[in-house]
């Protein structure tokens, strides 16, 4: 129904030692398309960086050594400017005298990473006036509604412009039938997700350790462009 979707990646590299003398290099371990967490954390870890660089100078460091980082605004950038592209897709309901968008954050039953995810909402209200509603599998479930002509989803009285899924990741997200009808109720609607089921199989680990065998990478792009590629894999 919805054939636009928000990718909210984060790439992931350990520094690779080949043994031969050569210096380290950066290699990428993984590629997350969903939930991808930390970047308030991070961004602020950033910062304490940055500080100590000031505060202890015998450390042998600068600023000039420590690149910013300042995802959560990009973050919720992404999620506003996907927000807008909905509205303008999908016009509102015939007859309808106002439209209350947010973005639904999808989250885990107490969830632990509530402050990772706070900034993003914080930042997404201070670039689009645009509100955030947080629910579990559970809760979306029991409270939104499906329109089966529109597709519209609704919840709380908003309609839901972005699903953001900051749980759904792991088999431990879906304890029963309940939560598998959500996403599937999710999947449906017209709302863009972030990611799509489809998008999140293309960032499991399998894919990624398919991606990296030899020959795999020339079905999709030229041979040079491959072993360009290739020289970021871990493995």
């Amino acid at each position: 129904r919805q054939r636009s979707t928000l990718g909210i990646l984060r790439s992931d590299y350990m520094l690779h030692d080949g043994k031969d003398g050569s210096p380290l290099v950066p290699r990428q371990v993984e590629i997350n398309t969903i939930a991808s967490s930390f970047g308030a954390l991070s961004e602020k870890v950033a910062g304490m960086h940055r500080y100590l660089v000031g505060r202890v100078p015998d450390m042998g460091l600068n600023e000039k050594d420590l690149p910013p980082n300042s995802p959560v605004a990009g973050i919720a950038r992404g999620l506003g400017e996907a927000s807008g592209l909905y509205a303008r897709k999908e016009p509102p309901r015939k007859g309808a005298a106002d439209r209350s968008v947010a973005v639904l954050f999808v989250v885990q039953p107490e969830e632990s990473n509530v402050f990772d995810q706070r900034h993003v909402e914080f930042s997404l209200w201070d670039q689009f006036k645009t509100p955030a509603i947080r629910a579990s599998l559970a809760e979306v479930q029991a409270e939104a509604k499906l329109d089966e002509g529109s597709r519209r989803l609704t919840l709380r009285g908003y309609e839901i412009s972005v699903v953001y899924f900051r749980a759904g990741y792991t088999p431990g997200d879906y304890h029963g039938e309940t939560e598998w009808e959500a996403r599937t109720k999710i999947e449906r609607s017209a709302a863009i997700k972030c990611p799509s089921a489809a998008y999140q199989c293309v960032g499991s680990k399998k894919i990624q350790q398919v991606l990296a065998a030899p020959g795999v990478l020339e079905r999709f792009v030229k041979p040079d462009a491959a072993a360009r590629i290739r020289t970021c894999f871990a493995g």
